[in-house]
């Protein structure tokens, strides 16, 4: 009868463990590669893994958060910080679930070109008012010759203190047009960089 329940346990332990299976390790991505612009903080990719999973990336320059999880899906977010020199990038970040790895490849694009134009005007006035410009993404500054910049604006005006020979400055990008209310004491404008 010993021998029969032994018998009996091991066919049971048999049984049981060739009804058990040990799934694969599997891991998805939503997306393979990514294309962002030059000035994108963040991207997001989802997770989907059978077993607990981590991930790296080969650049400084994206953070991944959360960096692991567990088995089930998970809302990935990269943390992209701006290139310093404007120029196209990419990096890779591999996800990986025990012995199996998905890259997913990061393309940061080129950051664009803001074309800045210079407009020099040499003056001889103690007090000088920017001429007007106008546009419809007008920024720039005004360097007024004496050591001082200011954002430029319309109507801008500037107290030298005292009339004698200056070389000021306008740099703008989104320039369209313009005009001199009043020339008076100007002695030459450059408009070869405007």
């Amino acid at each position: 009868m010993k021998k029969t329940s032994l018998i009996f346990a091991i066919l049971c332990a048999a049984l049981f463990c060739s009804c058990i299976q040990i799934e694969n390790p599997s891991i998805t991505l939503s997306a393979v590669s990514l294309s962002v612009a030059s000035d994108v903080e963040k991207s997001n990719v989802t997770v989907t893994s059978n077993y607990s999973w981590s991930a790296s990336s080969d650049a400084s320059w994206i953070t991944v958060k959360p960096s692991s999880g567990n088995a089930g899906t998970t809302e990935v977010t990269l943390a992209i910080t701006e290139s310093p020199t404007g120029d196209a990038r990419s990096a890779t970040v591999t996800f990986t679930c025990m012995n199996v790895s998905k890259t997913l490849t990061i393309t940061q694009q080129e950051a664009p070109v803001v074309l800045t134009d210079q407009l020099v005007i040499k003056h001889n006035l103690s007090n000088f008012t920017v001429p007007e410009i106008s546009g419809k993404d007008l920024s720039g500054t005004v360097d007024w010759g004496d050591g001082k910049r200011e954002v430029y604006s319309k109507g801008l005006k500037h107290n030298y203190g005292s009339a004698k020979n200056y070389t000021m400055k306008i740099e703008v990008s989104g320039q369209e047009s313009f005009s001199f209310p009043d020339i008076v004491g100007v002695t030459e404008i450059n408009l070869s960089d405007f």
